[in-house]
């Protein structure tokens, strides 16, 4: 049978611990934002699991909230904290050793605070992928085919995954015929480096008429180090067509330049031989 002092050291253990869960729950990142359809995304991106945090991210970039990029860009470069004591969004300004906190939304300014006074939103590589792709595609639904073609023109330089979830919904409403082109083009270039070998042949297919750098880079590394032997050898063969293609253009580009060049000379020699000819100077070139 326990003793008197034994129950008194279980009680007050059982004290703290539910006095622990109780300012653990009471300091639990809580966000007050005004908007009720973003505080759980930031909730869930004050927390400390990556894979929830991607999908609070895409859920903001959802939302028609007129700052979501503008927040979201926020997280990317730690410009965005969370006030700890308030839980409001503030963007902060390091000034020497602390930092200047103002409102996000009401451009309030709350005053200097240290560092540990504001929370940061972390992140991971694969998160920093997850956002570069939701800000390439911001301007996908504006109404000017300059700026859907360079947003897709970004998200070429670095296709990801990300990127066919985008674009497969829009290519067949894209009225653009180039920016229709260019968004097939990320797709099959995203699709490359798909996990499914069906979906990487399907994408070695859809690219066999490029010459873009991005695509022949990629269909190498297919070709020298895909674990699929039929993707290897679909890869190493549409590479070598499109090298050859390459090569023919270089020749016809070369024969273009010469030809050019050499009428520059050809009109050169004869405007000298007609001013030769009227001065009567002697021609050596013509052997008098």
């Amino acid at each position: 049978m326990p003793g008197p002092l034994q129950n008194n050291k279980t009680m007050k253990f059982l004290s703290v611990l539910i006095l622990c869960l109780v300012v653990q729950q009471a300091y639990a990142a809580k966000v007050e934002t005004g908007d009720p359809s973003l505080d759980p995304v930031f909730e869930t991106l004050a927390g400390s699991n990556f894979a929830q945090k991607g999908n609070a991210l895409k859920q903001l970039a959802a939302t028609k909230h007129p700052k979501r990029f503008e927040l979201i860009e926020g997280v990317f470069d730690g410009s965005l904290r969370l006030h700890k004591k308030s839980k409001r969004l503030v963007w902060a300004e390091k000034q020497g050793r602390r930092y200047l906190a103002t409102d996000v939304f009401s451009g309030e300014p709350l005053g200097e605070f240290k560092k540990r006074k504001l929370k940061k939103f972390s992140i991971n590589n694969k998160l920093r992928g997850v956002i570069n792709s939701i800000l390439a595609a911001r301007d996908l639904d504006s109404d000017d085919p300059a700026l859907r073609l360079q947003s897709v023109e970004t998200m070429l330089e670095n296709p990801l995954p990300e990127h066919a979830e985008i674009l497969a919904p829009r290519i067949d409403q894209e009225p653009d015929d180039k920016v229709a082109a260019a968004m097939r083009l990320v797709l099959a270039l995203a699709n490359l480096g798909s996990d499914d070998p069906e979906e990487r042949l399907k994408a070695i297919s859809g690219v066999r008429d490029s010459l873009e750098p991005a695509v022949r880079q990629k269909l190498s590394q297919l070709a020298a180090s895909d674990s699929d032997a039929e993707v290897k050898k679909a890869a190493a063969a549409t590479l070598r067509k499109i090298e050859d293609r390459v090569e023919l253009f270089g020749h016809i580009e070369t024969l273009f330049f010469g030809l050019s060049l050499g009428s520059v000379l050809v009109l050169a020699a004869i405007g000298l031989a007609i001013t030769f000819g009227v001065m009567g100077v002697i021609n050596m070139a013509h052997g008098e």
